[in-house]
């Protein structure tokens, strides 16, 4: 789920606001937790109608992307809702995408303890199928 890629392949000067922007040329759709919901719908429908596990197999943002946090979390707390499986992008593959890392661009360096790498921490301690271990 990269949905729109427009924000979240962003590149560092183009400061597309999560939430709040719109995209170019579309129907004014405010970007912010409903339109990722409305985004999921058809996929929800399916789940609902078949019984069907839903995996998002990848997903992820710009860690720069001003927002990318509340980007995350609103996709994430949809996906945990459905009782959706999930897998972020690749982890350590791409540094766009590396939650070791902190929001600014040019800061290359892996980090213990960043914004992103704190919101799945809560995400995994709340897992009670696969729960972290102590």
């Amino acid at each position: 789920m990269y949905d729109p890629h427009y924000y979240t392949h962003q590149k560092p000067d183009d400061k597309r606001v999560y939430p709040g922007f719109r995209l170019p040329g579309e129907d004014n759709t405010v970007w912010e937790k409903a339109a990722i919901e409305a985004r999921l719908t058809p996929v929800r429908a399916f789940q609902q109608k078949h019984g069907a596990p839903i995996f998002v197999g990848e997903f992820g943002c710009a860690r720069f992307a001003p927002g990318a946090e509340e980007w995350l979390r609103d996709q994430l707390d949809l996906y945990e809702r459905y009782g959706w499986s999930w897998a972020y992008w690749a982890f350590r593959e791409w540094d766009v995408m590396d939650i070791e890392k902190m929001p600014e661009a040019a800061d290359k360096q892996r980090y213990p303890e960043t914004p992103l790498l704190r919101l799945f921490r809560g995400y995994f301690a709340s897992d009670k199928d696969f729960p972290a271990p102590e």
